[in-house]
């Protein structure tokens, strides 16, 4: 499963998927949105990275119309500006976890992203045992 990095900070993208790719998972940025969600519905991603706070449309509007197309996809958000509000819309649409930028270190995101694609694999196999009965 694919992994897509959104942030309109092209080098936050940047740092992320090399971080990601380094530690052997498949991830895909893009700093526009709108043609991220364009990406998902094409893709077979299993986890979006996105930022919350973003022009044309917010990380929560993203998550939201993502999920309306796969409710399966797992999705972490990250922030440079801490709003309680925009993090209570986040996790009640269905985010995993958020964390806050700059980050010290992208280990925990990494271990939150293997979460999340474990987390799929055994959405797969239950539904793959309750087709076969």
């Amino acid at each position: 499963m694919k992994i897509l990095v959104v942030d309109d900070d092209s080098s936050i993208v940047d740092s992320i998927c090399r971080y990601l790719r380094r530690e052997g998972l498949a991830a895909e940025g893009m700093s526009d949105p709108l043609n991220a969600l364009q990406q998902l519905e094409s893709g077979s991603y299993g986890v979006l990275i996105t930022d919350i706070l973003m022009p044309g449309m917010d990380g929560v509007g993203l998550l939201r119309a993502a999920k309306r197309k796969n409710p399966f996809l797992q999705v972490i958000l990250i922030t440079g500006q801490v709003r309680m509000n925009n993090l209570l819309e986040g996790f009640a649409a269905g985010a995993s976890n958020c964390f806050f930028k700059p980050f010290e270190s992208l280990t925990a995101l990494t271990q939150e992203v293997r979460s999340c694609l474990a987390k799929i694999e055994r959405i797969r196999e239950v539904l793959e045992q309750r087709s076969q009965l």
